[in-house]
């Protein structure tokens, strides 16, 4: 069982590493309108990254190369039942976490309270699809379920670009930005299971750079809810891709 789980634990831990170099960036990287100011670093944490993404891709086309994934978000992510428990514990851990965001952006302004609410429905959502999946039930809500986080990643990708869309400091949000984005991927190419054609591919490498990059941004994001957030989620993209990679080797 560990076996499928050895990536994606590889995954977390570049993006712990990548997460420490981070933090001396943003201590010495930048200057003080936001901009690199040229450091080493800054070209450090860049090819750190880059590499990382790369060995996810490469691992990925070899990975899902010709093998059968199953046919429905059900079969495709299938474990046994402590790996689902583990999962679920990561996704209601995260929904704690997202409920005290939507406190706390309770009185703010309105995508603030987008975002908040997102969190605890995203992470809620993460959970029903998570317990759909362990008892292999309805499977087109499980995908349903899915694409809420999707959607909520989608947003918080735009909500971190537009704090810093006035100002030369978008420099400092660009990981950020990355981690969103590439976790509004896997998310909707784990749903696309129940909907469309599968991508078993791109999903894996999703998964996996998503993993990376959202254990990365933990450093720059504001918060200690926030920050276990995006720790959780990371935790349950590690662990429902080696679900996948599991099903893909299952043969």
């Amino acid at each position: 069982m560990m076996k499928k789980y050895a990536v994606p634990a590889i995954a977390l831990s570049c993006g712990c590493v990548a997460a420490l170099i981070r933090i001396r960036e943003l201590a010495e990287g930048y200057d003080e309108k936001g901009l690199p100011n040229g450091a080493a670093i800054t070209v450090i944490l860049a090819a750190f990254s880059l590499a990382v993404i790369a060995a996810a891709i490469v691992f990925a086309l070899r990975a899902a190369s010709g093998k059968e994934c199953g046919k429905s978000v059900t079969e495709a992510f299938a474990g046994n039942t402590a790996e689902h428990i583990l999962s679920a514990a990561f996704a209601a851990a995260a929904s704690v976490c997202g409920v005290l965001i939507a406190i706390k952006n309770a009185g703010g302004d309105t995508a603030a309270k987008i975002y908040g609410f997102g969190a605890a429905a995203s992470a809620l959502a993460l959970l029903g699809g998570e317990l759909l999946t362990m008892g292999k039930r309805n499977d087109t809500a499980a995908g349903t379920l899915l694409a809420l986080p999707a959607v909520y990643f989608a947003f918080s990708m735009a909500y971190a670009y537009s704090a810093h869309a006035a100002d030369p400091a978008i420099m400092l949000c660009a990981y950020k930005c990355a981690a969103f984005g590439f976790s509004a991927l896997f998310f909707i190419y784990s749903a696309s299971f129940s909907f469309f054609k599968s991508a078993p591919k791109l999903t894996v490498a999703f998964g996996l750079i998503s993993a990376f990059l959202l254990v990365l941004c933990i450093p720059e994001t504001a918060g200690e809810a926030e920050r276990f957030f995006l720790a959780f989620f990371a935790a349950s993209a590690a662990a429902r891709t080696g679900r996948f990679i599991g099903t893909l080797y299952k043969k």
